[in-house]
């Protein structure tokens, strides 16, 4: 058994204000690109302050500017948007020497698009904890095993060719003085699978009962145990993939449907990152850590004035936190922080087209830094696209008498039906006077971390804003809408993981805003030990009445594991809404165009 928690975090802001025009150019909340990565990387190599090599860059992100000269940027509060480009820095984890390393760069961007970089500050991290994997970490360990005597032999008593056996990078957690310390080494632990082709479901076949450690600086094996040879589960019905299924497919089958939209896409993406959607605006980022990231969201008001109501400043996936919480000796350490550990936009899947998102979705890459600092490419990894779920924004109808709405509307519908009232046959026209279909903006993000996929959606409705009162009075705010997932942490308060995750004991935090504290699980979250998270920082007990808030909720998950998750477990959802109260004046969906007639695709229903 095991459970999974997510955590989003939300910077929200409770003032109304009026938004200028956005200049896109060089947008200060803009992921860093290709050549800013570049010159990051050669500011960093070319810095005297480390002179020790190999030097590993283990994150590479933007330090955002301060959030007042964002505003200010913007043209919140103001009547008018600054023309002057905010400074772009980047900030670096990296490691050298067996030594954490922490740099601030300053990018220059010159008319020609080549970007230089200068170092302006630098400083080791000594504390606990460690940064995220790199790739070279997990490519190199990997390929550990199958020189390492103990382990060949192991492979060997068990009838396996070590060939067909391949090993994962698990993160060690941290459980205090119950496990060896190896002197503050950055060390994980490797497991290892069978893989020979007979089925794509790896993770079906593991190597059970061996588990060794690994010096990750050092790269070598510094602990090994084999403490039972189990069986290797055999391969028949373990594969998910088509083309093993079948033919034929005997499950049940849907007719395939296709989206047209005959008046093209109702959203326009500018300067690649920039996305206008119905009354809504926002900026969409990218992070190697956090993954996707949503910022300046905001809705406009056309009851007051069109003005810009600002919905929330930046929102993003802090940590997803995985225990597995099972007592045996090869799994009692999978206590995962996703986000913290293997980062979840250098995880992200490139998206399938027409299954991943639908045939109407827009694409978009992102970039992130290699373990040498060079820019890695993440293609197809975001996809923005509106939904027609066939649902329904809001509908009314008068029953009696003569018919109520707008007769233009082309979702009006007549109907004449028998009503039986007291044994009285009688009959009356029932006018369905008005409808509107409900379509939302998506933007998704499908994260690969070992053997879980997560499918990471922010979406927009056409309902939506933020004022400080209406004009009947009522206070203004948002109603917080669990919709399932709402599960908490089984861990008792002292156990080592908990204590790294204590912020899955609650569902919702408040805390003032403040810049550095982006990561739930603190910014070292590898074999962190707790003094420095979400529930350390509140229990400074700050004042958050009357404040800049941030908001963090948690999205939890029992599994509890079913017959019917194997070979592949179906998708589990859970999400939450945030849904305005009392700052429009009325129902704001009443000034939509109602629906058009289009030529459609005819279908009929089959019968029998």
């Amino acid at each position: 058994m095991g459970h999974r928690v997510l955590t989003i975090v939300l910077f929200v802001s409770t003032v109304a204000i009026t938004m200028a025009a956005i200049s896109l150019n060089a947008h200060p909340f803009d992921p860093l690109s290709a050549e800013e990565i570049t010159a990051v990387r050669i500011a960093v190599l070319a810095s005297p302050l480390v002179p020790a090599r190999p030097l590993y860059f283990h994150y590479v992100g933007l330090d955002e500017p301060d959030k007042p000269d964002i505003l200010s940027y913007a043209g919140y509060g103001t009547s008018s948007a600054t023309t002057t480009n905010l400074p772009r820095r980047a900030f670096v984890i990296a490691r050298a020497d067996g030594q954490t390393h922490e740099f601030t760069i300053e990018i220059a961007t010159a008319t020609n698009a080549n970007a230089s970089a200068s170092v302006i500050s630098h400083a080791v991290y000594r504390g606990p904890g460690f940064p995220m994997f790199t790739p070279n970490d997990q490519i190199s360990a990997m390929a550990l095993p199958a020189k390492y005597p103990p382990f060949v032999e192991s492979v060997r008593r068990r009838g396996l060719d070590v060939a067909n056996v391949g090993c994962g990078v698990i993160s060690r957690g941290w459980f205090g003085s119950s496990e060896p310390a190896y002197g503050g080494a950055r060390v994980a632990k490797l497991q290892c699978v069978v893989f020979d082709n007979a089925t794509a479901n790896i993770y079906a076949r593991p190597v059970e009962g061996v588990v060794m450690v690994v010096d990750l600086d050092r790269m070598a094996i510094i602990g090994y145990r084999d403490r039972a040879a189990y069986v290797v589960p055999k391969t028949e019905g373990t594969d998910y993939r088509a083309e093993r299924v079948g033919p034929p497919f005997t499950g049940p089958a849907a007719a395939p449907g296709v989206v047209v939209q005959p008046e093209g896409s109702g959203f326009r993406i500018e300067d690649g990152h920039f996305v206008r959607w119905a009354n809504w605006e926002f900026h969409v980022g990218f992070d190697m850590r956090a993954g996707t990231v949503i910022s300046l969201a905001s809705v406009n008001d056309t009851d007051d004035g069109g003005s810009w109501r600002r919905v929330l400043y930046r929102s993003f996936v802090s940590e997803v936190f995985v225990p597995y919480m099972d007592p045996e000796e090869e799994w009692y350490f999978h206590t995962f922080m996703d986000a913290g550990e293997y980062g979840l936009g250098a995880s992200a899947s490139p998206l399938q087209r027409d299954a991943d998102c639908p045939a109407n979705a827009v694409y978009l890459d992102g970039y992130y830094a290699d373990y040498d600092g060079n820019p890695v490419k993440a293609t197809d990894v975001i996809c923005v696209f509106e939904r027609y779920a066939g649902d329904v924004a809001w509908r009314h109808y008068n029953g009696i008498g003569e018919p109520v709405g707008d007769e233009t509307a082309s979702s009006l519908l007549s109907l004449l039906l028998p009503k039986y009232v007291d044994n009285v046959s009688c009959g009356f026209s029932v006018q369905f006077a008005e409808v509107r279909p409900e379509v939302t903006l998506v933007v998704r993000m499908v994260v690969t971390v070992g053997n879980y996929d997560y499918t990471l959606d922010w979406e927009f409705k056409t309902v939506g804003s933020i004022k400080t009162v209406t004009k009947i009075g009522n206070q203004v705010g948002y109603r917080l809408i669990p919709a399932g997932a709402t599960a908490m942490s089984l861990l008792a308060d002292d156990d080592y993981p908990q204590r790294r995750a204590s912020y899955t004991k609650k569902q919702v935090w408040v805390t003032p805003y403040n810049k550095s504290e982006k990561w739930v699980s603190g910014l070292y979250a590898e074999q962190s030990t707790g003094d420095d998270n979400l529930a350390t920082w509140s229990k400074r007990n700050r004042r958050i009445k009357d404040v800049d808030i941030v908001l963090w909720y948690t999205v939890g998950l029992h599994h509890v594991p079913y017959q019917e998750d194997f070979p592949v477990m179906p998708t589990m959802s859970g999400a939450f809404e945030l849904r305005p109260s009392n700052f429009f004046e009325r129902n704001p969906l009443i000034r939509t165009k109602p629906p058009g007639n289009y030529p459609n695709c005819s279908c009929s229903a089959r019968s029998g």
